[in-house]
Formats: C-alpha cells, structure tokens, sequence
C-alpha cells in the first residue's frame, strides 16, 4: 500500500477546517448582509479574487497570505475608484458589511 503524503493530509485537514468554518458563519452572514443565498455572496466577494491577486505571479503559500493579498487589491480598487467609492457603489458596499461585521470579515 503505497504512504499517504504527510503534506497532502495536513492540506485536505485544514481545507476541512475551513470549510466548517464558512458553513458555521454561513447562515448568520447572508443575515448580516441581505444576500440571499451562498451564491450572491460569492459572486460578491469570492468571485473577485483574480482581480484582486495577480495569480499569475503572486505565489499564495497559505489561506493567510490569501486573505492579505485579497484584501490588499481589494483596498487599492475601492481606493482608485476616488470620489466614486461611495454608498450606492457595490465595491463600497462590500467595504462597509466586511468594515461593520467581523463575522462578514471572517
């Protein structure tokens, strides 16, 4: 029977954490928000990402350094946007519920 790659385990147990921790805020953030459903949500802030990162050349180690980079980029456009970043603005929209909610931020 061929070894388990310790690393592949140590990847795929944090990958689980992680996905309990979404599906534990999940419900109380489309609250929070007034999103209706998980897609919503993800179209909003998780569908952005490659906007946000160059994944071309940026190497993301680890679900931290992820987080940094995204809002990083995230920051830098709502930034550009100037006197448009505003209530009404989807980008500062989404500043303000990630801003105003820790579990949104989570």
């Amino acid at each position: 029977m061929a070894t388990r790659d310790p690393a592949k385990t140590l990847r795929n147990q944090r990958i689980a954490e992680l996905t309990e921790q979404i599906n534990d805020h999940k419900d109380d953030v489309l609250k929070l928000t007034g999103y209706e459903n998980e897609h919503s949500l993800n179209a909003t802030f998780g569908g952005k990402y490659a906007k946000y990162i160059d994944m071309k050349n940026d190497v993301v180690d680890t679900p931290e350094q992820f987080i940094a980079l995204y809002f990083q980029g995230f920051l830098r456009t709502l930034e550009g946007m100037e006197i448009f970043a505003r209530p009404g603005n989807a980008y500062y929209d989404a500043f303000a519920l990630v801003k105003k909610h820790k579990k949104v931020q989570e």
